[in-house]
């Protein structure tokens, strides 16, 4: 067989990419559905008042320590992007705060919700659709970058990481989460249980089993990271912190209910599922 030329194997692999990223825009752009029967009570549908009251509510209900952990009114009068906006619930926490805000999505229902939800509070929105491995700003232009559950979805994560260092002014910060590899998400919930009691593997690739699990059925691509990947991911940056957190009583079929609230607590802090690198430039 006759190798493929360097230019041949780097067309593929973009259009790879490419393909990856597509299908995580329509798994997005399809998730209307799936959030008014999974978060919202009957009745409410996505983009009325009540859904985002709702869709607020949750969140930090199931995250709580995400508002001591951003610290979203420390950013007031700075210069903040966010990449990967969502469904805006974090974001416009920032406005409320103050900040001079942007924010770049992939998916434009994503886009268009963050926006409403801005409006709604009379906000006006400075929303771009990206990618996270190009971002369409100059240099130094940010005092802080803000990404919460999204590099984990990028085909070149090094090249979205290396564009937050660039836009980030000397000094600037970044927060950002990844899902944590060594968790017990991963190795008791989705390996053991989903893949070896239940018998996924025998039908899944370890791969789909992990997208799957992690973010629901026909998931396009999740990856994973140890703390020493995510600090590579990060080289260059002068300070690199890492903070791990969320454990459920998911991650213990069976006997998960019955498990204290300080008990998985405690063991969320070494093996929870969400990582967050919270570094310096």
């Amino acid at each position: 067989m006759i190798p493929a030329s360097p230019e041949h194997r780097e067309v593929q692999q973009s259009r790879l990419q490419d393909a990856t990223k597509q299908a995580l825009v329509e798994f997005y752009s399809g998730t209307r559905d799936t959030l008014e029967k999974l978060f919202l009570d009957p009745g409410v549908s996505v983009g009325s008042d009540e859904f985002f009251l709702q869709s607020e509510a949750v969140r930090y209900r199931l995250y709580p320590y995400l508002l001591a952990l951003v610290g979203f009114d420390h950013w007031r009068d700075h210069r903040v992007l966010e990449v990967g906006t969502g469904m805006g619930v974090d974001h416009v926490r920032f406005a409320r705060a103050g900040a001079c805000l942007a924010g770049v999505d992939l998916t434009p229902l994503h886009l268009d919700v963050t926006a409403a939800r801005l409006r709604r509070e009379g906000f006006t929105p400075h929303l771009v659709r990206a990618d996270a491995e190009t971002l369409p700003f100059v240099g130094d232009s940010f005092d802080f970058v803000y990404s919460c559950g999204v590099l984990f979805l990028v085909p070149e994560i090094q090249r979205a990481v290396d564009e937050i260092y660039r836009v980030l002014r000397p000094g600037g910060e970044t927060l950002v989460m990844l899902y944590h590899k060594t968790s017990l998400h991963y190795y008791l919930r989705t390996l053991a249980f989903m893949g070896v009691v239940w018998g996924d593997l025998l039908y899944l690739t370890r791969q789909k089993l992990i997208d799957w699990s992690a973010d629901g059925f026909n998931y396009p691509i999740i990856r994973l990271y140890s703390r020493g990947q995510a600090r590579r991911l990060f080289h260059r940056f002068t300070q690199v912190n890492m903070t791990v957190r969320t454990l459920t009583p998911a991650e213990f079929p069976v006997i998960g209910q019955r498990l204290p609230a300080d008990f998985l607590e405690f063991l969320s802090r070494q093996f929870g599922f969400f990582l967050f690198i919270r570094a310096k430039k």
